[in-house]
């Protein structure tokens, strides 16, 4: 609820700011400040427009510093290990789990590359016909 808030509050403030730099602007450039407005008026207008930016700035700060460094940092953080695992509850080391995955296998270790898997598939077909040929000769 104090993500809500804070960016609630910083983009309240920063709208203040906006649309007294707007009115500002506006009043200044069509000449209404000139005609016969008073200095206090300027004055007062100055005023609102610092006063805005100051919180527009104080709101902005301490919400990047509560989303940056707070609960949402950490969950985050927590995102990113769980996209790494290659099983469910499982994270990996990204740097171990780079290759190609063949179509059709189930991979519930690291992923293999291509050459691996072709030359373990051909160690297990020659330890399996060995072991054919010995229960042939017993």
């Amino acid at each position: 609820k104090l993500n809500v808030v804070l960016v609630a509050l910083s983009v309240s403030t920063t709208t203040l700011f906006y649309v007294s730099f707007a009115f500002l602007m506006i009043t200044v450039g069509t000449g209404i400040a000139d005609a016969g407005s008073e200095p206090a008026a300027m004055e007062s207008r100055f005023a609102f427009l610092y006063l805005s930016w100051l919180l527009d700035s104080f709101f902005n700060d301490i919400c990047v510093v509560f989303v940056g460094f707070g609960p949402t940092a950490q969950a985050l953080q927590m995102l990113g290990t769980a996209m790494g695992a290659d099983v469910i509850g499982n994270p990996t080391d990204r740097q171990t789990s780079t290759g190609n995955v063949l179509v059709g296998s189930v991979v519930t270790g690291n992923v293999i590359s291509v050459g691996e898997a072709v030359s373990a598939q051909r160690t297990s077909e020659t330890h399996a016909s060995a072991a054919d040929s010995t229960n042939l000769k017993a």
